[in-house]
Formats: structure tokens, C-alpha cells, sequence
């Protein structure tokens, strides 16, 4: 036992060290939060707060750079509203359930810096929606899953598909 340990202990250690310091540079930032468009996100009627909705969508945009983006790339987003899939209807049982229709599509709007080895390559502000969510795969459960979907059609093609183009 003491053979495998003393070589597991350093193999494991040094897998973490190179894991930790291969990400890429990533900033998520929520402009005024109180005053995004959907009321989830505000924390009124029946949303929740924006606490949960927001730290969702930092984890879902940090998961998206660590898994596309090299260490020498970076990324400042902005998040400067947020709209979420479908509406609160009250007259609806239960009230805190989300009816999803072709005119309540999801929306973020951002405004975002791409750099490579600390040169600005893009910057930009966007409004991204998905008119077509519901003709889109299921959410998997997932709370927020149509924005998710949207979130990672986005970044692929803005920041991953289209490399090439902005180097």
C-alpha cells in the first residue's frame, strides 16, 4: 500500500496542477440584475430571486469557456438583461410554472471582449435569442435549458466556429 501511495499521492497532485492551470480567462458580470426584463430574475411575483437564475448562467458560460477556449484566450461578458422562456400566467394553477409559447422566446443581452494573449480580437453587444425554442430538443428537466441551448449556439458561433474568421 505504501508503494502505491507514494507514487499516486504526486501523479494525482500533479494532475490537479495542470488541470487547475489550463482554463482560460473568463469574466462573467451581471449589469443591474433588478432591472432585467423577466420578474424570475427580479425576484417577483413568483420567481425565485436572481441569485439562483444568475449563478446558473455565470457556471453555464464558465463551463462553456474552460471547455472551448484555450489559456491563452480570454472573454469579459456582460450580462446586461435577461428574459427568460416563457411567461407567468396567473390566472394558470399552479402560478409557479412557466408557460412556454412561440412568443415568449428566451433572450440575453451581453456585451462581450475576446482577447488572445491579451489582444483585443472582438468586442461586442448583442441581444441572442431562439425564436425557435420550441421546435428545439427538450431541456433535459433543466430549469433552464432553452436559455442553456441558446447560450451554447452562441458561443460556438461566435467564439469557437469562428476562429479562423477573427484571427
Amino acid at each position: 500500500m505504501k508503494k502505491i501511495s507514494r507514487y499516486l499521492v504526486p501523479l494525482c497532485a500533479a494532475a490537479m496542477a495542470f488541470s487547475t492551470s489550463a482554463h482560460a480567462a473568463i469574466e462573467v458580470a451581471f449589469i443591474d440584475p433588478n432591472d432585467y426584463s423577466d420578474s424570475a430574475v427580479r425576484g417577483g411575483p413568483f420567481g425565485s430571486g436572481s441569485y439562483g437564475v444568475v449563478t446558473a448562467i455565470r457556471e453555464h458560460i464558465m463551463e462553456l469557456g474552460n471547455k472551448n477556449l484555450s489559456p491563452s484566450e480570454g472573454l469579459r461578458i456582460e450580462i446586461l438583461d435577461i428574459d427568460l422562456a416563457g411567461r407567468y400566467e396567473w390566472w394558470r394553477f399552479p402560478f409557479d410554472k412557466r408557460v412556454m409559447r412561440a412568443d415568449s422566446s428566451p433572450a440575453i443581452e451581453v456585451h462581450y471582449l475576446y482577447y488572445v494573449d491579451g489582444k483585443k480580437v472582438d468586442e461586442g453587444e448583442e441581444r441572442i435569442t431562439d425564436a425557435e425554442y420550441l421546435q428545439n430538443s427538450g431541456t433535459g428537466g433543466d430549469v433552464l435549458g432553452y436559455e442553456k441551448k441558446m447560450l451554447d449556439r452562441w458561443f460556438r458561433s461566435r467564439f469557437v466556429n469562428n476562429k479562423a474568421a477573427s484571427k
